[in-house]
């Protein structure tokens, strides 16, 4: 009954087709279960779930798993219709949230996005001024007159990156 459930839980996750990354669970501990994962085309899907299709065509890939509870074995295949993984549009949609989160102006303290799981990206800050505005996004400026600070972002996925700049007063 235990593999069972790992197995249809499991197989819930792997989309019959998708253009980014999937999450491939290599545990579930209330089960005490360990699952392994093969793709048999590390090219276009890595046994990770990184969509590594840049070609223009969708590829499909056999996904093998292994899963083990208390030394049962249950072994499996499903076969994913991987599409072209689209990096831009993805580091786009990430840019556009990251610019809308940050303000023109301040004397708060700045949230700044360091994660969005949906697309397994990595936000790493710089300042161009740590005393007035710190890479974590404390604000420091206490009744100075208005500073300007470049606020440098690095958006990373995997291999991709991008890095752009935000001015705030």
């Amino acid at each position: 009954i235990k593999l069972n459930n790992v197995e249809m839980a499991i197989l819930n996750e792997v989309p019959e087709e998708t253009n980014i990354h999937i999450k491939l669970t290599k545990e579930v501990p209330v089960y005490n279960a360990k699952i392994k994962w093969s793709s048999s085309d590390e090219e276009i899907l890595t046994s990770e779930g990184v969509n590594k299709n840049k070609t223009s065509d969708p590829k499909y890939v056999t996904l093998s798993y292994v899963i083990t509870i208390d030394g049962y074995t249950r072994e499996g295949q499903k076969q994913v219709k991987i599409l072209p993984y689209l990096v831009e549009q993805q580091l786009n949609v990430i840019e556009e949230m990251i610019k809308n989160s940050i303000p023109k102006s301040t004397v708060k303290d700045i949230m700044l996005i360091r994660n969005v799981y949906e697309y397994w990206a990595e936000i790493n800050w710089n300042s161009s001024n740590e005393n007035v505005i710190s890479k974590t996004g404390d604000v420091r400026n206490i009744n100075e007159k208005p500073v300007t600070v470049t606020l440098t972002y690095t958006i990373k996925i995997y291999e991709d990156q991008r890095v752009g700049t935000i001015q705030v007063e």
